[in-house]
């Protein structure tokens, strides 16, 4: 049995007198709602309130419930009623045309929406957050990977795309672009952010602003005052990315999942890559390493990049 659709009415409380027609789907609610309706709508329903008639047809094809919808309103226009409805009905919005889209965004956009300029006061914002904490939280677990998540979200873009089901369809590959400038490939996002437009090779690119001396050290005056976390299992100290990347994947960690260990083939396809380096690409990272500043073990006089040497050596150098 296919979808069932209806064309109704609403009436003034004061008065018992029709002011919209509309058309919905059976088990929508859409006659009792409140909710999509324009602002004409509300002001009678905030004055007077309203009641939803009694369905004046059900039927199987949309198209026809329009066609009613269309030649209810005529009528009662005809008869002098003074309808709320902006249109003549029909306009499909159950799936709108790009078109119909188009001219509903241009028409509820800026000034023309009636919460255009204004803000929730305090009190209506406590009541939102207490009703969104109140909703009961659904959590579903993925079938195929064990991957939890909310209902929503997992239902509509995880379970039928899992890369562990065997029904999903495969991905299409990303799409690879090239920079005119400096020929570097990538995928779509990254090369329209930083490339294209930005490159350092495109002689029409806007300047980069300069990091200050006076940025740099709020930035490290910001990075030493966040709190120094412990891993509870091997007791490494560090920042807040302790708890997102270390945590779960301490090697100490029982309950840990096990490194994918790196196969054959993939070594084999990691030195392939290493040996066609071209010249160019060899000589800008020898460079770019002489340029990484490099600090001096205060036990040992060991010289090595910065970030390596704070993380492994410092700590655990045996002349300390």
């Amino acid at each position: 049995m296919g979808e069932e659709y209806y064309v109704y009415e609403h009436t003034r409380n004061d008065t018992n007198q029709i002011f919209y027609v509309g058309k919905g789907k059976v088990g929508s609610r859409r006659s009792k709602t409140r909710n999509g309706r324009n602002q004409y709508w509300h002001n009678v329903v905030n004055k007077a309130g309203f009641t939803a008639r009694k369905k004046i047809v059900e039927i199987i094809d949309e198209e026809l419930s329009f066609l009613i919808e269309i030649e209810r309103i005529s009528q009662l226009r005809e008869l002098g009623f003074k309808l709320c409805n902006l249109t003549d009905g029909g306009e499909g919005l159950s799936n709108p045309s790009a078109v119909t889209r188009a001219k509903l965004s241009e028409v509820n956009t800026g000034e023309n929406n009636p919460f255009y300029s204004k803000k929730h006061s305090e009190g209506t914002l406590i009541k939102m957050r207490a009703s969104a904490l109140a909703r009961p939280k659904v959590t579903f677990t993925c079938p195929y990977c064990l991957k939890e998540g909310g209902g929503g979200a997992m239902k509509q873009y995880h379970f039928d795309n899992c890369l562990m089901n065997p029904a999903a369809s495969s991905r299409p590959p990303r799409p690879v672009l090239t920079c005119p400038h400096c020929e570097k490939k990538g995928d779509v996002g990254n090369m329209k952010q930083w490339h294209f437009d930005n490159c350092l090779k495109n002689p029409s690119a806007l300047p980069r602003p300069e990091v200050t001396k006076e940025i740099k050290a709020r930035m490290s005056a910001g990075c030493l005052a966040k709190p120094i976390i412990k891993c509870p299992y091997c007791e490494k100290e560090g920042k807040s990315n302790m708890e997102r990347y270390h945590f779960d994947n301490c090697q100490m960690n029982p309950s840990a999942l096990p490194r994918p260990k790196v196969t054959e083939e993939t070594r084999a396809r990691m030195s392939e890559s290493r040996r066609n380096m071209s010249a160019e690409t060899r000589a800008r990272l020898s460079v770019s390493q002489l340029e990484v500043p490099k600090v001096t073990c205060p036990y040992c006089a060991k010289a090595g990049r910065t970030g390596a040497m704070h993380r492994w050596h410092f700590d655990n150098c045996r002349n300390k």
